[in-house]
């Protein structure tokens, strides 16, 4: 990495400590990557969007309060909301059509 190159930011969000925990842990070892910050849920997710631009968002889908795709719908609506790749233990066909159309990337 160049001095001109900027990691990428990241933001973890998930409802499991464990997940946050070993994604942090694995994440922060790259030194292309800069990890802002890991959210236990949506509110929490778009408080620190709010605080700290975000490149990337590692987000779970099923969480309490906000979900993963309800909450790609507030950022889409957003001025500069980031890339979002989706996380998930569940392989519900439905689920990842309704992610790809709210605008995850993957």
């Amino acid at each position: 990495m160049t001095c001109s190159e900027r990691p990428v930011r990241i933001l973890i969000v998930d409802d499991h400590p464990v997940v946050r925990a070993g994604l942090l842990t694995l994440l922060g070892k790259e030194p292309r990557l800069a990890v802002v910050g890991a959210a236990h849920c949506g509110e929490e997710a778009i408080s620190t969007i709010a605080a700290a631009p975000v490149d990337v968002l590692l987000l779970d889908l099923r969480m309490p309060g906000i979900s993963g795709i309800d909450l790609l719908g507030i950022l889409r609506r957003g001025n500069r909301a980031p890339a979002v790749i989706i996380l998930s233990s569940y392989e519900y066909e439905e689920e990842i059509y309704q992610a790809v159309k709210a605008g995850a990337r993957g």
